[in-house]
């Protein structure tokens, strides 16, 4: 992430209107990137959420977009947001994939991704690739917030941790009901802190 620093945007080339923070494809003066927006439909928690999330993942070692902070100014104007002056995410932009579900389609990406793909949205409460149901909705499978990097290895690709603006959502709590699908199981100990002493 680090050495990667756009500073601004100089056009628009598309807005994703059908996902949930209508991310845009931007060229920024460092490339080609995808951009985060205050105004977008999740409101500002959103982005701290992407940021908090991603940093999560490259810290477990996982592949993640790089990542920078702008001060967006209103332009290029992005009225599909509608977008909010003030600051936004850009990642940059690299060629692949979405996943179509099959496992041949993860076969080409490390097995260590993938699980700690998982840890990262379990940790992180991110059920927006996969969220059990509840009594609100049905189960959760969103294949296109699995994204499949193209590498310079013929024989492998990088599964890439992304989307993370509905982890650490407050409104979807963890709970000890065995019956509840959002159970976590019962570790003895969990509640207490022991300090040792060498």
């Amino acid at each position: 992430m680090e050495g990667w620093a756009p500073t601004k945007i100089e056009r628009v080339e598309k807005v994703l209107t059908g996902t949930s923070t209508r991310p845009a494809k931007v060229v920024t003066d460092a490339g080609q990137a995808m951009v985060k927006l205050l105004g977008n439909p999740q409101g500002p928690h959103a982005l701290a959420r992407e940021w908090v999330g991603t940093r999560v993942a490259a810290w477990l070692g996982l592949p993640t977009f790089d990542m920078a902070m702008i001060e967006y100014t209103g332009d290029p104007p992005i009225e599909e947001v509608p977008a909010t002056a003030g600051p936004a995410i850009v990642l940059r932009f690299v060629e692949g994939h979405v996943w179509d579900e099959t496992a041949e389609g993860l076969a080409r990406c490390p097995p260590e991704q993938i699980a700690g793909l998982v840890v990262a949205d379990t940790w992180l409460r991110n059920d927006d690739r996969y969220g059990p149901p509840s009594a609100a909705r049905p189960a959760r499978v969103n294949p296109r917030n699995v994204f499949i990097a193209f590498t310079d290895d013929d024989r492998r690709d990088d599964l890439v941790a992304m989307d993370f603006t509905d982890a650490l959502r407050l409104d979807r709590g963890l709970s000890r009901d065995p019956q509840s699908p959002r159970s976590t199981p019962e570790i003895p100990g969990l509640d207490t802190v022991t300090v040792g002493v060498a």
